[in-house]
């Protein structure tokens, strides 16, 4: 399942150069990692923060590459010292950029395909959306394509869209961004049907003022909102509601609301001006959440196998969409959720006969890790936390890890283990809470995550009871290393 077009499509689409090849030949597919490569695809050779995809070339050529895309600079060079010839058996588009040409050849696409387009974008959740949402299309609707992990920057999104052949029932494309600005190509190249923000918080907050202008560059996905299209925001994040009131509505489109009523017995829409309204969230433990929905005047209980309450709110955001493109009741999406899987990473458990690991430690930002304790504080076991740095966040990184701190003291876990350039002030905050019993511990730059783990593993051999371990920060602090180090520990224990 991937896109298929001419030789002379793709030129026609990028506004490229034919330096060798047959404009009739068909191509299958297309990859920025030669190692990914397919027969009969197309390799865009990307100049990368690590490699240079112009160097692999041959590579592409050798596991069946049917076309490449190469830059100016490239084609220069070659010429100069005598390469390009090697070439000459090829199909080979030059472009000014590699990286706007595939942007480029994903617009072009998106266009040809008549399923329905849905992007996610917010400060968090996003993953875990993308996972519910296209795991109840794939059950109730049928086929499509979704991003891969968190394939949702400039290359990520393009490769998604591209992996799309034109019988797809949907095509769902999460949209991060760190800067403002990014939302306008990525919302443009994908042309959604619907949008879909999540909230705002202080995530990569040291690139902007602050969380306004957050809230400014989420909203900026709207603006390749389709005429008539949909958009489905939280009714209770404020600062969201106020940008979406700054935005200039260029474009016609229906704002839809979810957010909480008080009882399960309220409607959603009567007097709360919601789509989807959610009520009675409630923790089955390890087991997930539960929690009711309404919509149109239907009631539904849902149970998620998932952990989190937040998550309650991403189902919420998910099935407002679901329900609006689709025509799917409440009581099918109460099925199918329960089906539901998580992305890796993201409050991930694995239990063990000595303890529970919840290892969230793909990304972390003060909203998030919050959420997080929030969880395993209601699991009502023995708590371990190990917090690492939570990147970009500019001015206010002492204070909001000082914060992140005082937290995690406040839950009484037995032991604390903090790790990275914020490590200081993590355990600045942790000492400004009174407590009896804890232990905090600092692992400075260059401990290995086995040294780490065995602190731990050490502490859970102590513990009266099974204890649960939260391992929690952002992806630059590498804390999934000392998981697997527990993990190994805790399997030859057993």
């Amino acid at each position: 399942m991937s896109a298929k077009f001419s030789f002379s499509q793709l030129i026609e689409a990028v506004d490229g150069v034919k330096v060798f090849g047959d404009p009739k030949r068909e191509i299958s597919g297309v990859q920025t990692n030669s190692r990914e490569v397919h027969p009969d695809c197309l390799f865009v050779a990307r100049r990368g923060l690590v490699a240079d995809g112009h160097k692999y070339l041959q590579d592409a050529l050798d596991r069946g590459a049917a076309a490449l895309i190469v830059d100016s600079i490239f084609l220069e060079q070659a010429k100069g010292d005598g390469s390009l010839q090697s070439f000459s058996n090829s199909m080979m588009v030059v472009v000014e950029s590699s990286e706007k040409a595939l942007l480029s050849l994903a617009a072009w696409w998106r266009q040809q395909i008549s399923c329905p387009v849905i992007a996610i974008t917010g400060s968090n959740g996003k993953t875990t959306t993308k996972e519910i949402l296209s795991g109840l299309l794939s059950d109730l609707i049928g086929n499509g394509v979704a991003s891969q992990g968190s394939y949702n920057n400039e290359v990520g999104v393009p490769l998604t869209i591209l992996a799309a052949d034109r019988d797809v029932k949907w095509l769902v494309l999460e949209m991060g961004m760190n800067h403002p600005g990014e939302l306008i190509r990525l919302s443009g190249v994908g042309a959604p049907d619907a949008a879909v923000i999540l909230n705002i918080a202080p995530a990569h907050i040291g690139n902007f003022e602050g969380v306004d202008q957050i809230a400014d560059a989420k909203c900026e996905i709207v603006s390749g909102l389709k005429e008539e299209g949909i958009l489905v925001v939280p009714s209770f994040d404020k600062v969201l509601q106020s940008a979406l009131g700054r935005l200039e509505k260029k474009r016609r489109y229906t704002k839809l609301q979810f957010g909480t009523v008080r009882s399960t017995g309220q409607s959603a829409g009567e007097g709360e001006g919601l789509a989807v309204s959610l009520s009675d969230i409630s923790s089955s433990g390890f087991k997930g959440i539960e929690f009711s929905l309404s919509r149109k005047g239907e009631c539904q209980k849902m149970v998620l196998p998932l952990l989190g309450e937040h998550n309650a709110f991403n189902v919420a955001a998910a099935v407002t969409v679901i329900c609006e493109l689709f025509s799917i009741s409440l009581k099918e999406v109460s099925e199918s959720l329960l089906k539901a899987k998580g992305a890796k990473m993201r409050l991930e458990i694995q239990e063990f006969e000595e303890a529970i690991v919840v290892n969230d430690a793909y990304n972390a930002n003060p909203r998030s890790v919050e959420a997080a304790f929030q969880t395993v504080d209601s699991f009502q076991a023995p708590l371990i936390i190990v917090l690492g740095d939570m990147g970009e966040l500019g001015e206010k990184s002492e204070e909001f890890h000082q914060e992140v701190g005082r937290r995690a003291a406040q839950l009484s876990p037995t032991l604390l283990v903090v790790s990275g350039s914020f490590s200081k002030a993590i355990l600045k905050g942790a000492e400004q809470v009174p407590g009896q019993g804890r232990r905090i511990s600092i692992a400075v730059r260059g401990d290995s995550p086995e040294a780490i783990s065995q602190e731990i593993l050490s502490e859970i051999a102590i513990a009266p009871d099974r204890p649960v371990i939260l391992v929690k920060g952002s992806r630059s602090a590498g804390l999934e290393r000392v998981v697997d180090h527990l993990v190994v520990g805790l399997t030859n224990n057993s």
